[in-house]
């Protein structure tokens, strides 16, 4: 079998993980001490590009199976440039979320951990009696 042709290796996509997640974590510190300002339309800004940071890390996830020419690597070169792209992958979140979750031995065992999965999952989730 050929040995498959990876845009980036784990180092890459480690370092683009950490940077992502060390800018979110400035950011949002400096939305919330613009905040405790009342410079509230300067936080907003701040906060929007904090979470498109978080964004950023979807799209860096991709990278890790990606190939030269395919989606995830085009994805990832977007999203260095597009504020939309960055903001669009935040839609999976949830996804993300319901599937570490699922991982967690107590999701199986603790009603109160699989209720506080499922509000952040799913907004509309009714609480079991």
């Amino acid at each position: 079998m050929p040995k498959r042709n990876y845009r980036n290796n784990i180092e890459f996509v480690g370092a683009g993980f950490k940077a992502c997640w060390h800018n979110t974590q400035d950011l949002v510190k400096a939305a919330k001490a613009l905040l405790d300002n009342s410079s509230h339309a300067l936080a907003l800004s701040i906060s929007v590009l904090a979470l498109e940071e978080l964004g950023k890390l979807f799209c860096i996830d991709g990278l890790l199976f990606s190939r030269t020419d395919d989606h995830k690597a085009e994805t990832f070169a977007k999203s260095l440039k597009s504020h939309s792209t960055k903001l669009s992958a935040l839609e999976l979140l949830p996804l993300l979320l319901g599937n570490i979750a699922s991982i967690d031995p107590r999701y199986q065992t603790e009603a109160r951990f699989v209720q506080a999965v499922a509000i952040i999952v799913d907004p509309d989730f009714q609480t079991i009696n």
